[in-house]
């Protein structure tokens, strides 16, 4: 397996986390900078505490994974997903955009674990073939050299188990989320169309006291409902099975549809969606209903954290070999710190939108998966009370 390309490191620390060495690194401008330095200084200020929860996690548990940690290096900062192992008396830290990649860079070590050991079994076996200068000098080496290869079979040994446990341990989570998530799935859908059916039946019957709680339960179960689903989708991407079914899209008029739809959902808070096409045609091979649960989520989220009487605006355009979309609120914005946990799963920015609309903490990271699952990317602006800007960067089709 080939890392080229992987947007990671990979780093040998002492168990202080004092960084001996940097092993892969196709991220950091100046790799050298790092060396000698404690890990948790190498991160942005936002991140040190749970760096060294992270070290302390590895030298206790001998391994260490689900962290996101952001980096900070020549001016530039990198928000990565960190795994850690312990090998004896050295941790050994992958840092790489999402967990599959991190997976990746452990197997490349293998990789390399086993070209040193045949260097070492082609050396010894040179160096015994030519006439010994002296029986001392091959004795040493031969000691020398068979320490090294145990060293390394050892240590290549220790990494696959360790590799084997925490793909064991990140199915059986996995597992676990699947399974409830699927278990609660109909009996909500049962709730919320109960509810909905008793509405329309007992209209002229109900008090307004207890339409009001028939409508509480509808909300709540529909709300519910869509965590499952999320749950569901997070799930089945998680476990790398992200399946995607392309066609040809023509941005420029499914945008406008889609956008026809959400409008009737922003009158009811008084926003306008306004929507900016180029002249020129937009065209992405892409899944059509993934690409519709992208932005639905974020222009859903765009109503749901504006204020009432403002606006949002809806862009797409061309940028080099990337068609972008682009959706701008002038809501409540978020702070840097909010900023850096907002693609990670089951972490809720803000408890509730401007009307007290619910938040389930799964969107955008399954947002995030389904972009990169096309190949390309996705970046926000935000800024405290004035509003957030979200772009996807999609692949244009080749001719």
């Amino acid at each position: 397996m080939d890392t080229e390309g992987i947007k990671g490191i990979v780093l040998s620390c002492d168990t202080k986390g004092i960084i001996t060495n940097v092993i892969h690194n196709e991220l950091l401008e100046d790799r050298n900078s790092i060396k000698g330095r404690h890990f948790p200084a190498i991160l942005h200020p936002s991140s040190i505490e749970k760096g060294f929860r992270f070290i302390d996690d590895i030298n206790t548990k001998l391994f260490s994974f689900d962290h996101y940690l952001t980096i900070q290096n020549a001016g530039r900062r990198y928000r990565l997903y960190f795994i850690g192992l312990k090998l004896d008396d050295e941790l050994l830290i992958i840092g790489s955009e999402n967990h599959q990649e991190a997976f990746s860079l452990i197997e490349e070590m293998q990789k390399i674990n086993n070209e040193q050991a045949n260097l070492i079994r082609k050396l010894m076996k040179d160096k015994f073939t030519s006439p010994p200068p002296d029986d001392k000098e091959v004795q040493t080496l031969f000691n020398e050299l068979t320490r090294i290869n145990n060293e390394l079979v050892n240590l290549q040994r220790e990494l696959n188990r360790k590799n084997a446990e925490l793909e064991r341990l990140n199915e059986l989570k996995n597992s676990f989320i699947g399974m409830a998530a699927h278990d609660l799935r109909n009996p909500l859908g049962v709730i919320q169309n109960y509810a909905e059916f008793l509405a329309e039946q007992t209209t002229d019957t109900l008090t307004e006291n207890q339409r009001w709680l028939l409508e509480v339960i509808r909300q709540s179960a529909h709300f519910m409902l869509g965590l499952v689903e999320d749950l569901l989708d997070y799930n089945k991407i998680e476990s790398g099975k992200l399946e995607l079914s392309k066609t040809t899209i023509n941005l420029n008029t499914t945008i406008e549809r889609w956008i026809s739809i959400q409008t009737d959902l922003a009158k009811h808070k008084q926003i306008a969606i306004k929507y900016y096409s180029p002249d020129y045609e937009i065209i992405v091979d892409a899944d059509l209903r993934k690409l519709e649960q992208v932005f639905n989520n974020l222009i859903s989220n765009a109503i749901k954290f504006s204020f009432p009487g403002s606006e949002i605006n809806v862009q797409i355009d061309r940028k080099g070999e990337y068609a972008t979309l682009s959706v701008r609120d002038q809501g409540i914005g978020m702070t840097q710190e909010q900023l850096e946990k907002l693609f990670k799963p089951f972490v809720r920015i803000a408890a509730e939108g401007t009307a007290g609309e619910k938040c389930t903490g799964l969107g955008l990271s399954i947002v995030k998966k389904i972009v990169e699952g096309h190949g390309g990317h996705i970046e926000v602006s935000s800024t405290p009370n004035k509003g957030t800007e979200f772009v996807v960067y999609l692949p244009l089709k080749k001719d």
